[in-house]
């Protein structure tokens, strides 16, 4: 199951690479040459730089020539005279990414292919082994037709899911703990934001990779402010912020942390409060209270009235009264929660 970080984090490298490229055609369309080639000094009036920030500009991120996915590939299928690939122009690539970014988009990067070890021992015990293995998942990531015209038609996105659920299955875990499904996805972005075309902003304070997040951006069709999101594991926070700049919402607000007792949204001392919020939180998590002790500085366990604290052993309260102090007085959330609840 540890493999999934490895083709995500290579199918998710394809598509950034590929919208560089994209950008630089579209950039270069009436000069006559390609991208290489132009920052290789073709246009005696435009030097590499000035490609590289008007690509910044409007990706949030530059990929140079030599680092791109499909130069890689050609590498690899040996269509580059006597250049070699190895696993190490993909690890190079990879640490130059974050140094290569806007300010705005500088944090959305940093971390982001922190699980895509390609040092590790497990992949093979030395470079030759690694580059062999590293190679023929890049062959079969190359072979997937991305369709990046049809941005509507998401395969990416359903090779993305589907692939979380087989790696969850395999590693004997629910897929519930990376995505909720479609149709629960669906049916409480639908009841959250019922009547409604905009909102100004919608959060999900379990995120896992965003899914129901994304959701909403079909059932809004004209759009929200901002979209916030809080997830706890490291490697699904990472998803999540692959997730949204794979369905170009790269300014999205995901933060990390344990959402009941280290909140990442907050006004001074007090919880954060959005119009709308929809979510799938943990079923019965064990052991949830840690740093909210009985008088909870946030007032989740009830102000004057006390409501009273949930049980230790069984976290499903903590979240919906999160939920609740986190919620606008006029808004409006949908969560999915365990039976017993």
């Amino acid at each position: 199951s540890k493999f999934k970080d490895y083709i995500f984090g290579i199918i998710f490298y394809r598509f950034l690479s590929e919208k560089v490229e994209a950008e630089a055609r579209n950039a270069l369309e009436d000069e006559g040459c390609t991208y290489e080639e132009a920052c290789n000094g073709a246009l005696e009036e435009v030097t590499a730089e000035e490609i590289y920030d008007y690509i910044t500009d409007s990706l949030g991120y530059y990929i140079k020539p030599e680092n791109l996915f499909s130069t890689m590939i050609k590498k690899i299928n040996k269509e580059c005279g006597d250049e070699v690939f190895t696993v190490e122009d993909l690890e190079l690539a990879i640490k130059e990414l974050p140094k290569n970014t806007s300010k705005e988009s500088e944090k959305v990067f940093d971390g982001l292919f922190d699980d895509l070890r390609l040092q590790s021992t497990e992949l093979g015990a030395s470079v030759a082994d690694r580059t062999e293995i590293i190679s023929k998942v890049m062959q079969r990531v190359n072979n997937i037709d991305f369709d990046m015209e049809h941005p509507e038609y998401d395969l990416i996105g359903t090779v993305y899911m589907i692939l979380m659920g087989l790696f969850a299955s395999d590693a004997g875990k629910k897929g519930g703990e990376f995505f909720t499904p479609v149709g629960p996805s669906k049916l409480c972005v639908e009841l959250a934001t019922y009547g409604l075309t905009e909102a100004k902003n919608i959060a999900d304070c379990t995120c896992g990779s965003a899914s129901m997040l994304l959701e909403a951006q079909k059932y809004l069709p004209d759009g929200f402010g901002h979209i916030y999101g809080q997830e706890k594991n490291s490697t699904t926070y990472n998803l999540a912020k692959m997730n949204m700049i794979l369905h170009n919402e790269i300014y999205a607000d995901i933060k990390q942390g344990d959402t009941i007792n280290d909140p990442q949204f907050k006004d001074d001392d007090q919880l954060k409060t959005f119009d709308y919020i929809v979510a799938n939180p943990p079923f019965s998590t064990k052991s949830w209270l840690k740093s909210a002790k009985t008088e909870d500085v946030y007032h989740r366990w009830g102000e004057g009235i006390k409501i009273g604290v949930p049980p230790e052993k069984n976290g499903d309260y903590a979240f919906l009264l999160h939920i609740v102090r986190s919620l606008k007085q006029t808004g409006c959330a949908a969560c999915i929660l365990p039976h017993g609840v």
